[in-house]
Order: C-alpha cells, then sequence, then structure tokens
C-alpha cells in the first residue's frame, strides 16, 4: 500500500547529472489504455494517496489541497469493474492522510483530521464495492497529531496503522486490528518509535492469512513485521519479533517504504540517501532475496536531486514499482519499473513529468493487468488507467 509522504532531500548528485539520468534511462513505454477522469476539480490541488485492488474491485483515494486556504479532504472512489467506470464521489472534511484497501466486498478507508480543537482521530471508512456507505467508526483518538494511516486486509481482519505524535520530538508506530465480522478494534500495538521532523513511514500490507508492516526505527534501519492469523470466527493472530531488512543509521535512515503481499511472495520498496531499493520474499517474509538497486545514481550529501519510492505492487511473480527523481530548481519525473525475477533483472519506463503516479494490479476477464492512479492537469484530475 502506498502513502503521501513529506520528503526531504537526504543526499543527491549535480543537476546536470540528473538531466542526464532522465534522458537516458528511460525504455519503451507499457501500452496503457486511455485513462478516464475520477475527479476533476479546478480549486483544489489534488495528489493520489493510496490505490487498493482486489480481483476486479478498486478503490483510489486521493489528498484534495485548497488553494486559497489550509483546508484539506481525502476524497475516494469505487469501482467494481476493474477501473472501467468509477462509483460515487466520497469526500472526508479536514482529513489529512487517507489509505485504501478491497476487503472482500467492501472497501476500507481509512483517514486522520482533527475532529475538535483537542482531539485527533482515526477513522474508518467501510464502502459497499456496490456504492453504498456502510459505516464510519473511529479506531483511536489522541490529543496529540495523528498521520500517515494505512489499511491492509486478511481473510478474517481488517488491519490500521498510523503514527501518533508524542511531543517530545519523536512519533510512535500504532497498528490496531478488527475481525471483518465485527469490526471491533483490539488494543493498539506499537512498533517502535521513529523521529518526528521527519517521518519515515509505515506500511501495510495483506494476504491470505498473513499480514506485514513495513517500517523504519530510530536507529534508521528498515523493518518487517509478519502476522500470521489461525482460523475462524477468531482469527487469533501470532507474530514473531520485526525482521530487519534494511541498511540504515540515525545519520541516513531508510525511509518511505511501501510493501504489497501476493500469497507468499511480499515486495518492498525503500528510500535511503536519495537512493530507492527494493527486496522481495518468496515464503511470506520467513526470508528475503538481496536487496536490489532500483536507483543508486544519488549519494548521501549533495542537496540538489534525489529518488525517492512512491508504490510497489506485486501478482504472482509480477513485480511493479514506482519511484521518482526530483531535482533542484523544477525536475520531477515518475518512472515504472517491472520484473518477473524479483528485481534482478528489470525494465524501467516513463510514466510522466510533475505527475504522482501509483500501480496495483485488477484482474480483467481472468487475466490481471498493471493499473496506474495519478494526478495530472496541473494536480486538478485524478485519473485511472489500466494496460491493454
Amino acid at each position: 500500500m502506498t502513502l503521501l509522504r513529506t520528503r526531504r532531500v537526504l543526499g543527491a548528485m549535480g543537476g546536470v547529472a540528473l538531466s542526464l539520468v532522465i534522458a537516458t534511462s528511460a525504455v519503451a513505454a507499457p501500452v496503457w489504455q486511455a485513462p478516464i477522469n475520477i475527479r476533476t476539480i479546478s480549486t483544489w490541488f489534488v495528489l493520489p494517496e493510496d490505490v487498493g485492488a482486489s480481483g476486479d474491485n478498486v478503490v483510489a483515494v486521493w489528498m484534495e489541497f485548497q488553494n486559497s486556504s489550509d483546508d484539506t479532504r481525502v476524497g475516494y472512489k469505487v469501482s467494481n469493474n476493474a477501473g472501467a467506470t468509477f462509483g460515487s464521489l466520497h469526500l472526508v472534511p479536514g482529513a489529512t492522510g487517507g489509505g485504501g484497501a478491497i476487503c472482500g466486498s467492501d472497501a476500507k478507508v481509512v483517514t486522520t483530521r482533527m475532529n475538535t480543537p483537542t482531539s485527533w482521530a482515526v477513522e474508518l471508512s467501510s464502502t459497499d464495492v456496490s456504492g453504498g456507505l456502510v459505516a464510519i467508526q473511529t479506531v483511536a483518538t489522541s490529543s496529540t497529531e495523528l498521520s500517515q494511516p494505512d489499511v491492509a486486509c486478511t481473510n478474517g481482519r481488517v488491519f490500521v496503522s498510523w503514527l501518533e505524535d508524542l511531543l517530545d520530538g519523536h512519533v510512535r508506530l500504532r497498528v490496531a486490528s478488527a475481525l471483518l465480522s465485527s469490526g471491533v478494534f483490539g488494543a493498539p500495538m506499537t512498533l517502535g518509535q521513529q523521529p518526528s521532523d521527519f517521518s519515515y513511514g509505515l506500511s501495510l500490507a495483506g494476504s491470505g492469512n498473513d499480514a506485514y508492516a513495513a517500517f523504519s526505527r530510530l536507529n534508521g534501519k528498515m523493518y518487517v513485521k509478519h502476522w500470521t492469523e489461525g482460523s475462524g470466527p477468531a482469527y487469533p493472530l501470532s507474530s514473531a519479533s520485526a525482521a530487519f531488512v534494511g541498511s540504515g543509521t540515525s545519520a541516513f535512515p531508510t525511509y518511505e517504504p511501501s510493501i504489497d503481499a501476493d500469497g507468499n511472495r511480499v515486495a518492498l520498496i525503500w528510500g535511503r540517501c536519495a537512493n530507492t531499493y527494493a527486496r522481495v520474499s518468496s515464503d511470506a517474509a520467513a526470508s528475503w532475496g538481496p536487496v536490489r538497486a532500483i536507483e543508486d545514481d544519488f549519494g548521501c550529501n549533495v542537496e540538489d536531486a534525489f529518488s525517492g519510492p512512491n508504490s510497489i505492487a506485486v501478482r504472482g511473480a509480477r513485480l511493479a514499482a514506482v519511484y521518482n527523481i526530483s531535482g533542484i530548481p523544477n525536475a520531477s519525473i515518475d518512472f515504472l519499473v517491472t520484473s518477473s525475477h524479483g528485481f534482478a533483472s528489470s525494465e524501467r519506463s516513463t510514466l510522466g513529468e510533475h505527475q504522482h503516479h501509483l500501480v496495483t494490479f485488477v484482474n480483467v476477464g481472468g487475466g490481471w493487468k498493471l493499473a496506474d492512479t495519478f494526478n495530472s492537469s496541473g494536480g486538478s484530475r485524478i485519473k485511472f488507467r489500466r494496460q491493454a
């Protein structure tokens, strides 16, 4: 799953070299169907937050920022025909972050927002894929800021994550789960802490009876936590300690993970310094393949360009990841990397300049197609497309 992050420049290379990277690194782009507009708005800037899919059901989640004020809100729409059309618009006023997943016949959308002048809330909306709003519930509240929510589902549970400001220079990593049958969340779990001056991120994924969380801690290293649920109706959870999967330090930490899972295959992408890395497990995170450099043309000590991950998706052996290269004064371009070999070999193509792209897989007529949600037209539109 993928969430909007506030990316800082952790290092890079000169602007001339950046232009060469952008000019020479692309191969032939995938063949896409014509995109459809999900949202068009003129007085707000829109930016994709997340896209979740299961079978031919899709939920697209985005942030809206009002051009003339500090107002924010989360919008989302649901499709039950692999993104050929989308249903009614849903808006969450005041929301500052959102994530989405398909859980059975429901789209689950989690948001964080200040619901009173002295209280923040994590809220979960359940929307039937046929278009009707089922319920909105409060997962957690706090007197301090809550941010960067995500959501994922297993066969019997829904998992929600967020960051909680501790007001001491740190944020706490929180995860809670509920039975899909009851929707009653247990007490939140704590996965560790991160510095609050730059949130390194927390991403969830679920497949079958397994759920995963990818995150970094104060030491700057990347970890993956794996939960396995037992049989229903209780679906009890078991888990081991979080596994170390990516090197980092407090000075040069890992950041902005995106994780996805399908069956026993788990795929992870993250950033460190100004480079972007990926790693794949084929045994439900019991072990991991080599760290693969998706983009390693940048260093840790220069300040005018950098790369960072947007999203990752996996179906069977197929992998797709999106990352961004940005530079001073005004360079920004998204790249798509695809592989069927654990990123040991891959193909890279450009997706667009000054756009934000998120990828997933959707089922069309019994076959899996890569799909892409992105903003365009100067940030006034959210679009969806899939491969022809």
